[in-house]
Formats: C-alpha cells, sequence, structure tokens
C-alpha cells in the first residue's frame, strides 16, 4: 500500500466536505470485491465487504459495475435488498448492457442490433468445431467468455484464432482479460460510458477495479474535469495486472482484502468531514 495512503484519502475526505457534493462508490466485481478464482462460478465477494457495503448504502450512492450478467450480480448482492437505503444503488451487467435496482424489479438492457447477436451465434457454432479442450467456455447470454487459466501456454494460439474469427464476423469484438478473452457485440457498451453517465448524478466518485475492462474508468477520470473530484483505487495482482493501470490510478492495493481496509479508512474520514 502506498505511504502517502492517508494523505491522499484525507485529501478526497476534506475536498468532499468543503465543495458539500454528494459522493459515490462505483466498484467492479472479479478482482476487485472478490479474489480471483479457477472456476467464474465460484467467485464469491470477500466477506469484509459485507458491512462495508451495508455502511456504504446507508450514507452515499453506490454502483457496481461488471462484466457478469445482471443475474449474477442480483444473486451475489441480495443481502443489501432488505436494507432501506436514501440513496441511488444500481447493479450494472455486462458491463453497462443491462441494469437493475437491488430488488430486480426494474431490469433495464440497451438495444444490440440483431445482426450482432446472429454473429455472435455464428462465433459459438465456430467454436464448437473447434479443439481447445483446456479452455472454459462461458456463456454470459450476450457475450461469450473463453477462460485459460488452467493452461496460460495457449494464450496466444487462442487470441490469435479468436482475432482470425473475428476478421470474418464483422460486429463482433475481443476483450482481453485476466486470462480470459470475451467475445462480445460491439454495441456492447463499456465501463467508461456507464461511469460517466454515473458521474452526472454524482460528482465526485470512489472507483475500484483491476482488468483491462476497467482501463477506460481509469483513463477518464484522469481527464482535468474530473481528477479533481475523484479518486481510483486499483486492486493490483503482481503477475496479471496489465501496466496501464499501474500508471492511471490514484491508488494501488494487491488484495480485495487490503481495498476492504482502504474503503474503511476512507469511510471513516468521509463521516468526519
Amino acid at each position: 500500500m502506498l505511504d502517502d495512503l492517508d494523505a491522499v484519502l484525507l485529501e478526497f475526505a476534506n475536498a468532499s466536505r468543503t465543495v458539500g457534493e454528494s459522493v459515490g462508490f462505483i466498484f467492479d466485481f472479479d478482482g476487485t470485491l472478490a479474489p480471483i478464482v479457477e472456476s467464474p462460478s465460484k467467485a464469491r465477494m470477500h466477506p469484509l465487504f459485507v458491512p462495508l457495503l451495508r455502511r456504504i448504502i446507508s450514507s452515499y450512492d453506490l454502483a457496481i459495475v461488471s462484466g457478469r450478467p445482471i443475474d449474477f450480480l442480483l444473486e451475489q448482492f441480495k443481502f443489501l435488498a432488505s436494507q432501506t437505503s436514501n440513496f441511488r444503488v444500481r447493479l450494472f451487467g455486462h458491463y453497462g448492457f443491462e441494469s437493475s435496482d437491488l430488488e430486480g424489479l426494474s431490469i433495464e438492457r440497451r438495444v444490440i442490433p440483431a445482426g450482432e447477436l446472429e454473429k455472435l451465434e455464428e462465433f459459438r457454432n465456430r467454436w464448437k468445431r473447434m479443439s481447445f479442450p483446456e479452455v472454459a467456455f462461458e456463456d454470459k447470454g450476450v457475450s461469450f467468455g473463453l477462460h485459460y487459466r488452467g493452461a496460460p501456454q495457449i494464450r496466444q494460439p487462442l487470441g490469435a484464432w479468436i482475432s482470425q474469427e473475428l476478421a470474418q464476423l464483422q460486429g463482433l469484438i475481443i476483450r482481453p482479460g485476466k486470462m480470459v478473452f470475451e467475445v462480445a457485440p460491439a454495441s456492447m457498451p463499456s465501463k467508461e460510458v456507464v461511469v460517466n453517465e454515473l458521474l452526472s448524478f454524482t460528482p465526485r466518485v470512489v472507483f475500484s477495479g483491476d482488468d483491462y475492462g476497467d482501463l477506460g474508468v481509469f483513463r477518464l477520470l484522469r481527464l482535468d474535469n474530473y481528477s479533481k473530484r475523484c479518486l481510483s483505487i486499483l486492486v493490483a495482482n503482481a503477475s496479471e495486472t496489465p501496466d496501464e493501470l499501474a500508471e492511471t490510478c490514484d491508488l494501488k492495493t494487491q488484495s480485495p482484502a487490503e481495498l476492504a481496509l482502504v474503503i474503511d479508512r476512507l469511510l471513516g474520514l468521509l463521516d468526519q468531514s
């Protein structure tokens, strides 16, 4: 953790008090709130965040912006649904393609062109004819995750094959992640689009992420009109975190557990202010 951690947190808390603007927290899920695990289906939020998130929604806005489907997020955060909050609390799945309140009563989905969905189905058919037995194929509904954590040596041939196929299937994109390639429609939103929209409601934001999918947000918060009002915290895994992420964050932590301690410290400072 950085030596000047308290100074950075205190500066953000004092500025929030001086300006009198509302504060919101935005978190990624995998690798940020939850440790990275071998199988995506086994990912669970670190227990330290259970009381922290309860504490956050009692006083601040909260958004979870993840590549996971909304049904998965609703299951993970259902423990918050019973808590009354007067603040904005929203879950965003598939990078913002779909969003919901905590109860799942108001699920909204953006429009993806039918042609792109047809190309996605064609990619599935082509995948079935390939032989990458080491790869775990995750069907997310409107995107596919190809996980190679069990065989990192096939990253290059797998990535080359996907790129070759997508060159023929116009309308799809590849999103690299930690030991995963995600294939998605080109019109699928990105996290920075969602965060930019959220900033119109909550002018001062604390954002935490850990992967390529969060890079656009870190860069967004570096822009002059946001850098003085926002705090970005990277959860870094030394062996897997892209260098670009470390270069664009305000603070760096080494694990979800360490991030929880930082958020707890920040909440204490905000409560004092």
